[in-house]
């Protein structure tokens, strides 16, 4: 009788130990794309034109620059995750401040001109199927001047 319960508590350990692991694992991968997400947001946000800046005070983002800055930025820093796609990536600039932006999930006050980007990942769970996560990040530039 002993063998059988010593047995039972082997098992309950083990596939608790599993779920622990797993959980662990995709604790990782979530702070991974967060923290890479993160980063390629503001790697994008330095994508504005000095001249713009110096000759009017306005802070003036090349999208089109920004958003290769992001791309590359995330590519190279979102190591271990296979399953992922960029669902929006907004410039916010011009016009006036505060600005409420949203995508339908999610919505950001913006204080400045700005660059907001969702990104979508699918992260394996504990016991088969996916996670599916979508982790947004946000980067403003705001400029003061002091006399």
């Amino acid at each position: 009788m002993a063998t059988i319960q010593y047995m039972f508590v082997i098992v309950t350990i083990t596939l608790f130990m599993f779920f622990v692991v797993t959980q662990a694992v995709n604790i990782t991968a979530q702070h991974q794309l967060k923290s890479a997400v993160n980063r390629a947001v503001k790697a994008a946000a330095h994508a504005y034109s000095d001249d713009v800046l110096a000759l009017e005070g306005n802070v003036d983002f090349d999208e089109a620059e920004a958003r290769q800055k992001f791309d590359q930025y995330l590519e190279d820093n979102i190591r271990g995750i296979d399953m992922w796609d960029v669902e929006t990536f907004q410039v916010v600039e011009g016009g006036t401040f505060p600005r409420s932006v949203s995508d339908g999930r999610l919505t950001h006050m913006f204080e400045n001109p700005g660059i907001w980007a969702v990104v979508k990942a699918d992260i394996p769970k504990f016991g088969g199927g996916m996670t599916t996560l979508y982790t947004s990040a946000i980067a403003e530039v705001a400029v003061t001047v002091d006399d």
